[in-house]
């Protein structure tokens, strides 16, 4: 492989290579296997699996060389992976019809993870040539397979008889190259991309010759055999039984499913959250390959490490794991966060967000999420997902708790300058035109006002005539810089009365330079953080102040926000005085992907016309609904969520995780509801009613995990280190008096000579003791007791 690009662009562009090239393609035509495959030996070769060590290739005799001798014991593989897929016309596929199915995202290496570097089409003209970054946890063969099944996932029907080379299993496997009129696609990153962990993985199994196949160097052995037999030091097998000396022991008959639930998600914390990792683990136990046998193909238990490795990783080690591992002498200094994320573990967020939503999406998140790339799609569902609530403030649902809940979402967007938060601008633009549509008279109303006033000031006569009256029309979009006094006005006005009840509707507040909203906070925006907190739940809140222009009222506060802004600027939001408060649990909070070192699409303009058209309509859509949810099956499923994650939670003794997972479940709940209503809106106008299906329960899922994901990013280690000062802080002093210390050791039942013994003091004084403690409710007689006895209502004296 050459190592530069300018290397390559001269070899695939030069006179030679596109005249091989197309001389090859014209010999498979005519069928002249013999010429093409002569003609074919003249392109020049490059290995893309792997790079090779100083070696005599495969003759001593040879001269030692790096580079030079194509040599299986000498290949270092890099962590790509060559795919083939040739005879496409035998299969009724076009290489480039093929091509062009794959999805987009496949070739941003910032978000895929199996992103292609490079695609061609083969010199006969007839096949598709890929070089994909590997999946680390799985082998060449197991990559190959892998996309092979992910390419057939997208058109079932028409790529059913694809298949892949089986040549390529071999990592010093060589490519032709080809002319450059023959290549479809190339990364950069191709010539520089080096994974070391994958050779120490997989490399020697390559190296040794443990391969048999095609040629006689076919596919690796079992994977199973590659992964850690140790932990720490300590065998997974007596990790295993410490495990299970915890959890009571193996699980009997109806147990099986729950416990193996227990102990996949538990391992994943030491087994690199792998499925083929954990699976290589648990297969050790005899009652788990019993029952694989009986499965089958122990789909029952592939199916359980799945579900259980989709989920994210939370800080800290499981609390049953940890007992397991102490057992075993395994010390594990735990703590959240200490060295903060690396980038690969905020790559993978992303990735695993995006892969879990791609294939929920539908209106009316489709069209919003139009505007950004993959890795940034959660951010445009929290932002519009708050946008589309705040329409739908005429609507209310029953919560699992028993309550008629509003929609309240407040969302804040956080990433680097100029990474691409101004979408959030064009979605308000788009969406809430709706709001500003309604809100036009009442602005128009607050502007003659005004005049009126000032005509007033300078007019002896006008000032003899009635008083003004400030108007009351409705005005709810707010900008940052807003007053108290307006604020509470706004509130005030904001209501209407639907089936002869008074129905309060939500502010709205959007700012994309959240530096400037907490600015706004010394000012205008003074005494508004009560506000914030109180809208979540619709708080009441008011002033009784002198001044004329003060609404001396008690208001709820229905006050919805979207927010973009800077880490720095969220930092000057959230401190370690104030984390406590209780905001950080009530705001939907999202990053944005840092898309570093690239370059927007010149002249591109990235919202079309018929996408912000569409964007209106569902605004002015929700707008218009109105009257009580009928969602009780995404509440239960939602509660359900929160009582695993309580679970979840209580095993690791993970006090922020408990509390970040209680406020998540109402985001859940708001997210999905513009989904439900959004697929089926023809429906819900003509019948008024909406179905509930297994997509919509896995799209609150993503939304609920998403939502503690990065609360916990940005906001768990502070509020781990504030209880931490809180506890370094206050030291309460242990001052209990002899009396109480003596107390403690009585028996549960005693005489007057146990007291007098225990406190080591004459009759009397032990008298005037039990009396003491009868009086103060301590004790209280055993009736008909000989010699008179007592019994302790509580157990301890606290002073």
């Amino acid at each position: 492989m050459p190592a530069t690009r300018e290397a390559w662009d001269g070899i695939t562009k030069s006179t030679g290579c596109a005249q091989a090239t197309k001389e090859c393609a014209e010999l498979y035509r005519r069928g002249d296997t013999k010429g093409y495959d002569l003609r074919k030996r003249s392109l020049p070769l490059a290995c893309y699996m792997c790079t090779f060590d100083v070696s005599h290739g495969s003759d001593p005799k040879k001269p030692k060389a790096a580079g030079r001798w194509r040599s299986q014991k000498a290949a270092r593989l890099n962590g790509l992976i060559m795919h083939d897929f040739d005879k496409l016309s035998k299969k009724g596929i076009d290489p480039a019809e093929l091509y062009s199915a794959l999805p987009n995202h496949w070739f941003d290496v910032n978000t895929c993870p199996h992103a292609v570097l490079l695609a061609h089409v083969t010199p006969s003209g007839d096949g598709l040539r890929l070089v994909t970054i590997a999946n680390p946890d799985l082998d060449i063969e197991q990559n190959q397979q892998m996309i092979l099944g992910y390419i057939k996932a997208i058109d079932p029907v028409k790529f059913a008889a694809l298949e892949a080379d089986g040549s390529c299993i071999n990592a010093d496997r060589g490519s032709f190259v080809v002319g450059s009129e023959n290549i479809l696609y190339i990364n950069e990153r191709i010539f520089d991309y080096d994974n070391p962990r994958f050779d120490e993985k997989f490399g020697n199994k390559y190296r040794t010759g443990h391969v048999s196949g095609t040629a006689g160097e076919g596919r690796v052995e079992s994977v199973a055999e590659s992964y850690p037999t140790a932990y720490h030091g300590v065998e997974y097998s007596k990790i295993l039984d410490a495990w299970f000396e915890e959890a009571g022991g193996e699980p009997q008959s109806g147990d099986r499913h729950k416990t193996m639930l227990r102990l996949v998600s538990d391992l994943r914390y030491i087994c690199d959250n792998s499925v083929g990792f954990i699976r290589s683990v648990i297969m050790q136990r005899e009652f788990v390959k019993n029952w694989v046998k009986a499965d089958g193909a122990g789909k029952e238990l592939d199916d359980i490490i799945t579900s259980a490795t989709s989920k994210e990783l939370w800080w800290g080690t499981p609390k049953r794991l940890k007992a397991a591992l102490d057992r075993v002498g395994v010390q594990l200094e735990v703590q959240r966060r200490a060295d903060g994320f690396t980038e690969e573990q905020e790559r993978q967020a992303f990735v695993n967000f995006w892969k879990r939503l791609e294939p929920l999406m539908t209106e009316p998140y489709l069209s919003a999420c139009q505007i950004v790339n993959d890795a940034n799609k959660l951010a445009a569902v929290f932002v519009s997902g708050t946008m589309y609530c705040t329409l739908m403030t005429r609507c209310f649902y029953e919560h699992y708790d028993g309550k008629l809940t509003r929609l309240n979402p407040t969302t804040f967007v956080i990433g680097t300058p100029a990474s691409g938060k101004s979408f959030a601008v064009r979605l308000d633009d788009s969406i809430m035109a709706a709001m500003r549509g309604a809100d036009a008279p009442g602005r128009k109303a607050e502007r003659e006002y005004k005049r009126k006033q000032k005509e007033r000031a300078s007019s002896s006569k006008a000032q003899k005539g009635d008083p003004l009256q400030p108007p009351t029309e409705v005005i709810r979009y707010l900008p940052s810089k807003t007053s108290n006094s307006i604020f509470f006005r706004r509130a005030e006005n904001a209501k209407e009365t639907i089936d002869g009840d008074i129905f309060r509707l939500h502010l709205y507040m959007f700012d994309s330079e959240l530096d400037s909203a907490v600015g706004a906070q010394k000012s205008d925006w003074a005494g508004k953080h009560d506000l914030e907190l109180k809208a979540f739940h619709n708080e009441s809140s008011g002033v009784d102040y002198a001044n004329l222009d003060s609404v001396n009222d008690l208001i709820p506060i229905y006050w919805n926000q979207v927010i973009t802004g800077t880490p720095v600027s969220l930092h000057k939001k959230f401190t370690l005085r104030n984390i406590n408060d209780g905001f950080c649990t009530r705001v939907a909070i999202v990053k944005m992907w840092p898309d570093k070192y690239r370059m927007m699409e010149r002249g591109s303009r990235t919202v079309n016309h018929e996408t912000e058209v569409t964007l209106k309509e569902w605004g002015y859509r929700f707008d218009s609904m109105r009257g009580e949810l009928k969602i009780d099956k995404l509440v239960d499923h939602v509660y359900n969520i929160c009582a695993n994650f309580a679970e979840e939670a209580g095993s690791r003794n993970d006090d922020v995780l408990d509390l970040l997972r209680k406020r998540a479940a109402y985001y859940a709940v708001w997210f999905t509801i513009p989904r439900i209503y959004g697929r089926q809106w023809d429906r819900y106008r003509e019948t008024g009613e909406v179905t509930i299906d297994d997509s919509d329960l896995q799209f609150a899922t993503v939304i609920y995990e998403a939502v503690i994901f990065w609360q916990d990013y940005y906001f768990g280690r502070m509020l781990s280190d504030s209880w931490q000062n809180a506890e370094n802080e206050i030291q309460p002093r242990s001052n209990k008096s002899k009396n109480a210390l003596a107390f403690t050791n009585l028996p549960k039942v005693f005489d007057e000579n146990t007291v007098m013994n225990v406190l080591n003091i004459n009759l009397v004084a032990a008298r005037t003791q039990i009396s003491r403690w009868k009086q103060a409710g301590y004790i209280k007689v055993v009736e008909d007791s000989r010699p008179k006895s007592y019994e302790k209502i509580v157990d301890h004296i606290m002073i």
